[in-house]
């Protein structure tokens, strides 16, 4: 077995690479777009090669000599298609034994419909939005299935564990107080925990018989919003009741309008795109142009959601009136669907291998280490990272 892995520089990629070398002994071939952030996989001993899964020349020659291939590889709208379509090609071209490729729940829409508990709910995703283009990439997947090519598709909610976006967006909210919990946070949070996503992607490649069809791969516990922020609370240094409160109906009116502004700046402003371009000429290798393009794209999520103000139009002693919000973290908070991964436990043989509360341990050690939390310079760095 010669495991192609594409996106190997991401957070999910470099934990599979990871899983893949050291705990399943497999020879494996990373790929990334760039090297900005493939240092960590030098440890591993492993020859990086870049590849940019838009040329069809760059997808055949990666695949060439591999026996299973897994897709980790992120992109920005048209990319995530066109990357796929190539890299389907390749796969049949070169007659691949199996294909691993990873979904996203957000092709059930935002919110889900209740009945997304199952995979074979329909996907709802609006056109234009990242769940549309994975819903694309799934459907075009399932159709190489059916065309002879073996394929398994892991569909992932929110993803914890060291360095998880969604850990650290909470914690940077509570402690900016722009976090408000939707109807006292009694709805679930769909999490996965990085060794959960390995474990399943090594089934997954060695699953005698898959189809196709999206399995959902969670962490499968009762967690909840509250339950999340009561964990997060003495990291954040606050204190869990502190935190505001406001109804579902209300988060729901006062986010809309304020969502689809931001999300009209992001799309006329979306630095992603800027980005799909420059990385197809020279422009690509001039590291100060980079940052700058990096430094822009935070000035505007900042300016368009991350620091979106709202004050609540309810009754007078709400806790959560006067409160900033954070459009996204509430949007999240909407999603009242609990994903169930039985399907993976019957077909992949799957069971979590790592809790939650595992997640947050290591989450926690690994902030703790990564921002200096503790030391002299704490009290310093903890103000420049708010």
């Amino acid at each position: 077995m010669r495991v192609a892995v594409f996106g190997a520089s991401g957070l999910i990629g470099r934990a599979v690479v990871q899983r893949l070398v050291s705990h399943a002994g497999l020879e494996v071939q990373a790929f990334v777009h760039n090297t900005g952030n493939a240092w960590p996989l030098l440890r591993f001993g492993l020859s990086l090669r870049t590849a940019d899964l838009c040329s069809r020349r760059d997808a055949d020659e990666a695949v060439r000599g591999c026996t299973h291939v897994v897709n980790c590889a992120l992109g920005v709208d048209d990319e995530l298609v066109e990357g796929m379509r190539n890299l389907l090609e390749a796969c049949r071209r070169h007659h691949v034994e199996r294909l691993v490729h990873l979904s996203s729940v957000t092709v059930y829409g935002e919110p889900p419909a209740s009945e997304s508990t199952d995979e074979r709910a329909p996907a709802r995703a609006r056109r234009g939005t990242y769940g549309w283009y994975k819903m694309e990439q799934d459907r075009m997947v399932l159709r190489a299935q059916q065309q002879g090519l073996s394929s398994a598709v892991l569909c992932l909610p929110h993803v914890v564990g060291p360095g998880s976006r969604l850990l650290l967006a909470v914690l940077r909210a509570l402690r900016e107080q722009r976090f408000t919990l939707v109807d006292d946070g009694i709805y679930p949070v769909n999490v996965v925990d990085l060794a959960n996503v390995c474990h399943a992607v090594e089934l997954a490649l060695r699953c005698s018989r898959v189809d196709g069809r999206r399995v959902f791969i969670t962490n499968d516990d009762s967690l909840t919003w509250r339950d999340l922020i009561s964990a997060l609370a003495p990291l954040a240094e606050v204190v869990p009741d502190g935190v505001p409160v406001i109804a579902s109906d209300a988060a729901r009116a006062l986010t809309g309008d304020q969502l689809t502004l931001a999300q009209a700046a992001l799309t006329i402003l979306t630095f992603e795109q800027v980005k799909a371009v420059l990385r197809r000429t020279v422009l690509q290798r001039n590291l100060a142009l980079a940052a700058a393009i990096r430094t822009c794209r935070r000035l505007v999520r900042g300016a368009c959601v991350g620091r979106a103000d709202f004050t609540p139009r309810m009754a007078s002693g709400s806790r959560a009136e006067g409160a900033r919000l954070d459009p996204a973290l509430c949007l999240y908070q909407l999603r009242r669907v609990r994903h169930s991964c039985d399907r993976a436990k019957r077909e992949l043989g799957y069971l979590p291998v790592c809790s939650f509360a595992q997640s947050l341990s290591a989450f926690r050690r690994w902030y703790e280490t990564a921002h200096g939390v503790g030391t002299e310079w704490w009290p310093l760095l903890r103000e420049l990272s708010t």
